[in-house]
């Protein structure tokens, strides 16, 4: 989903403003140096999906809570990997999307998990582009239920 791509256009090419990492996996980027500011960065992530080594990897390009904010790194409980694309939701309630990608969240819909996602990136490239918190921050507040902030390593 661009994760790779995005930090190290951020890295590399000081036009862009901001980017949103969905789902990264890290292992193209792990000896990457940072040559930009973590606060033009936000990983959305899906609980499912993230493992420890991707994490440790992902902790590097992590905001120190004395920055701006307190973090940018947010990840949808209990969401798989395809979470913020539509193919859980051409497939979900049938045998295959089941055989697939698993039992669906019957608490949270494969529509709501595009939702969200679609909701965190839009707040924060508008925070970026126009310096404008309060869209990404209603955004929180509305899927506060349904996110982990921070990087938060599996128990072993």
């Amino acid at each position: 989903m661009g994760g790779a791509t995005t930090i190290r256009t951020l890295s590399q090419d000081k036009r862009f403003k901001g980017g949103v990492a969905l789902d990264s996996w890290m292992f193209p980027v792990r000896q990457d140096t940072i040559d930009f500011e973590r606060k033009n960065l936000l990983f959305v992530n899906m609980e499912k999906f993230q493992g420890e080594k991707n994490l440790e990897t992902m902790k590097r390009f992590e905001i120190s809570p004395a920055e701006e904010l307190e973090t940018n790194v947010i990840s949808l409980k209990n969401a798989t990997h395809y979470a913020p694309s539509d193919i859980l939701i051409t497939l979900q309630n049938g045998y295959i999307g089941e055989l697939a990608l698993g039992k669906p969240d019957l608490e949270f819909s494969s529509f709501q998990n595009v939702l969200a996602s679609s909701e965190l990136f839009h707040g924060w490239i508008k925070n970026r582009l126009c310096a404008e918190m309060e869209t990404f921050l209603t955004a929180c507040r509305k899927y506060e239920e349904r996110l982990l902030y921070g990087i938060k390593m599996p128990e072993k």
